[in-house]
């Protein structure tokens, strides 16, 4: 018994594949989606932008929105091996 893939993951997947994504990221990606719809209860293509905003702010998201308090926030500091502290010759 192989269990149907709906046309919007075979989509899904096609287009992952022609950006040459791995197995693995496919995979994650694939999971994500399914976790998110399983969140609402509906399938993907009846989840709106409003959805996504919501699932992104529930707790124990990962995700986070930066503060809004027009602040800047601090870039992250980026070490490569030429800026590691050793002398310049």
């Amino acid at each position: 018994m192989t269990k149907q893939i709906t046309p919007l993951r075979q989509r899904m997947i096609d287009d992952m594949a022609l950006r040459n994504m791995s197995p693995a990221t496919q995979r994650v990606y694939i999971n994500a989606v399914k976790n998110f719809s399983a969140f609402f209860g509906r399938s993907p293509d009846k989840l709106t932008f409003e959805d996504v905003r919501t699932y992104r702010r529930r707790p124990g998201a990962r995700w986070r929105a930066p503060p809004t308090d027009g602040q800047p926030q601090p870039r992250p500091i980026r070490r490569s091996v030429a800026s590691s502290g050793a002398p310049r010759r």
